[in-house]
C-alpha cells in the first residue's frame, strides 16, 4: 500500500518547483467550472422562482365566480347541517354551469352534503 500522506487544501494552487504550467491551468479551469456551475445553478432557480411567481399572480385573475347546479343528488344529512356555513365539511358533487361563452360544463365542485338536484354553488 502506497503512503498518502496528509491531505492538504488548496493544494493546486501552492507553490512547488515541480508544478508544470499545465498544472496551474487545470487548477484555474476545475475552479471556474465550479463558480459557473454555481453561478448557473443561481441563476436558473432565481429564474424558475420568478416564473412560477408570475403564473400564481395571474392565477386568480383567470378565475371567475360563476353559478353551477349540482346534477346528482349528493349523499349525506341535509344541507346546512353542521353549523355555519364554513364550519361543516363539504363533499365532491357533480354540477354543471354555463361559461361566459354559453358553452355548458359539467365537473366537480365541493358541495354541501345532501345537496338535492338543481341546488345552487358558487
Amino acid at each position: 500500500m502506497a503512503f498518502r500522506g496528509p491531505k492538504v487544501w488548496l493544494w493546486r494552487w501552492r507553490r512547488n518547483p515541480l508544478k508544470r504550467r499545465a498544472d496551474m491551468v487545470e487548477a484555474w479551469v476545475v475552479l471556474g467550472t465550479w463558480v459557473l456551475g454555481v453561478l448557473a445553478g443561481v441563476l436558473a432557480g432565481w429564474t424558475v422562482a420568478r416564473g412560477a411567481e408570475q403564473a400564481m399572480a395571474l392565477e386568480p385573475l383567470a378565475r371567475t365566480p360563476t353559478v353551477a347546479r349540482v346534477t346528482e343528488r349528493v349523499p349525506g344529512s341535509s344541507a346546512g347541517t353542521g353549523g355555519a356555513p364554513g364550519t361543516a365539511l363539504r363533499v365532491w358533487g357533480k354540477v354543471r354551469w354555463t361559461t361566459p361563452d354559453g358553452t355548458a360544463r359539467t365537473g366537480w365542485a365541493r358541495v354541501w352534503p345532501g345537496s338535492a338536484v338543481g341546488t345552487p354553488v358558487t
